[in-house]
């Protein structure tokens, strides 16, 4: 028996998140750092000389520290590991970058092995096309052949 009767509509609330926001035009500098590997670490966004436009984005979600490692996928930049701390400045110590570098390769890897996985798939499913293709030929190539045979009366 149900609790209560009637239908309850909701309209989905837009979400911001750093992807919708990311890069502007004018503000690509860091993506090409990011692609040559470098880990970007600040104890306050607002006293490390970060360029406004980033400032605004990070500001944007409160961000107040952060540590940002690349994550490369076969030497292209497919994303960012970024850590932050909202609630106040901090002083990342080497054992936590080390960690974060350590989860970016592992990330790394993952990324790598998923794309190595979907261009399997689609060998395969280009293979197994072929492969369907080929019985068909086949198919058609034995009823011809089955066909002649019998027109001319031949039984080998």
């Amino acid at each position: 028996m149900p609790i209560a009767s009637g239908s309850i509509a909701s309209t989905p609330t837009p979400i911001t998140t750093a992807a919708n926001l990311w890069p502007k035009p004018s503000c690509t500098h860091y993506a090409q750092l990011y692609q040559q590997g470098r880990i970007w670490v600040t104890a306050d966004i607002h006293t490390c000389g970060l360029q406004p436009c980033h400032q605004e984005i990070l500001q944007q979600f409160n961000v107040r520290a952060a540590l940002i490692v690349p994550l490369l996928a076969g030497g292209a930049l497919w994303g960012l590991l970024c850590i932050y701390q909202c609630s106040a400045p901090r002083h990342w110590q080497p054992t936590e970058i080390d960690l974060v570098k350590q989860i970016a390769m592992h990330l790394n890897t993952a990324v790598q092995q998923a794309q190595f996985v979907s261009q399997l798939q689609q060998q395969s499913e280009q293979l197994a096309e072929a492969v369907a293709q080929a019985l068909e030929r086949e198919q058609a190539v034995s009823t011809i052949i089955d066909k002649i045979r019998r027109s001319l009366d031949l039984h080998t």
